[in-house]
Order: structure tokens, then C-alpha cells, then sequence
């Protein structure tokens, strides 16, 4: 009987050695002393982020409307079927990212370019372009943006009367 509670509590004991257990995501060119780091692993233990598949993430690198689309559609944990979800705008066929964005069109909170049936998924998204499809897309409604407006813009140069126009265009402005 002593020798049968003795590999019981050897057993046990081994068990937190023979199972990994998953602490943090890693990608190789995100160290701990990033100022983001801890925002990045916690998306990507979330699922809102993958990467690329070189296993980089490239917090250097500007991020594409494309890219956008997909993390707010896995935040909003929504499993489009890629088969289902292609071809909705004429620059979006069936690549890693038509589901996500032909989700989003299908939930109508995510537009293509205005006076256009492009999405161009492959420019970098701008500051009003992501507030928009994450007011959209989680239905936040009115937030009081006028002072975000005033004081918060990282818009480039020559967008500012887009960004401005399509807040008033949705009315977020109160």
C-alpha cells in the first residue's frame, strides 16, 4: 500500500514535467522590454493575431487594411468559412485574408474605398479607417469622439478631410 501512494505521489508530482504548459506566445523579434509586448502576447494568446508565417511579428511594420479585418473578426470571435466568404469586392478574390474582409462587408461594417468596388487590402490603415471598423464592428455606437477628434489623429497629411468627413458621415459626432 506504501509503495502504490509512493508512485502516486511520484506520478503526480512528474505530471507539471511531462505537459507543457503554454505561458506566452513568442515571437522572436518581440523581447520583454518591448513597450508592447505584453499587448502583442496577449493577442496572440487570444487569437487575434497570428503573425506571419515566418513566425515574425514585425511590430515595426505598418499594418494593411487586410490585416485590420482579420483581427477584428477574431476578437469578435467569428469563424467565417473561407468558401463561403470570397470575391466581394472586385480587388478580393479568395486570399488568406477574403474571409475576413468579406465577412466584415457582409456585417456592414466594413467598406471599400468610397466611389470605388476596390478594398485595397494591401495599403496601411489609418487611424480613422480602424476607429470606424471597430465602431462598426462591435456596434459601440456614439462615443463622444469629439475631443478623440481634436487631440488624437496620427493621420497622414492629405487624409485629414477623409477622416474628418467620414465621422460626419456616420455622426459620431455629438
Amino acid at each position: 500500500m506504501k509503495s502504490f501512494f509512493a508512485i502516486a505521489i511520484f506520478a503526480i508530482l512528474m505530471i507539471p514535467l511531462l505537459v507543457p504548459v503554454v505561458t506566452a506566445y513568442h515571437f522572436p523579434d518581440i523581447e520583454e522590454g518591448h513597450p508592447n509586448y505584453h499587448a502583442i502576447e496577449g493577442m496572440a494568446l487570444n487569437g487575434f493575431v497570428e503573425g506571419y508565417p515566418d513566425g515574425y511579428f514585425r511590430p515595426s511594420q505598418l499594418v494593411k487594411r487586410a490585416e485590420v479585418s482579420a483581427m477584428i473578426v477574431r476578437a469578435l470571435q467569428a469563424y467565417p468559412e473561407a468558401g463561403r466568404y470570397k470575391n466581394c469586392f472586385r480587388d478580393i478574390g479568395t486570399q488568406w485574408f477574403s474571409q475576413y474582409v468579406c465577412f466584415g462587408k457582409s456585417e456592414n461594417w466594413l467598406q471599400g474605398y468610397p466611389g470605388t468596388i476596390d478594398f485595397r487590402p494591401g495599403e496601411n490603415v489609418i487611424s480613422v479607417e480602424a476607429l470606424r471598423m471597430i465602431i462598426d464592428a462591435f456596434d459601440i455606437g456614439r462615443i463622444g469622439a469629439t475631443d478623440f477628434l481634436k487631440n488624437k489623429w496620427d493621420v497622414p497629411r492629405g487624409y485629414t478631410n477623409l477622416g474628418r468627413a467620414t465621422i460626419l458621415e456616420r455622426q459620431w459626432y455629438e
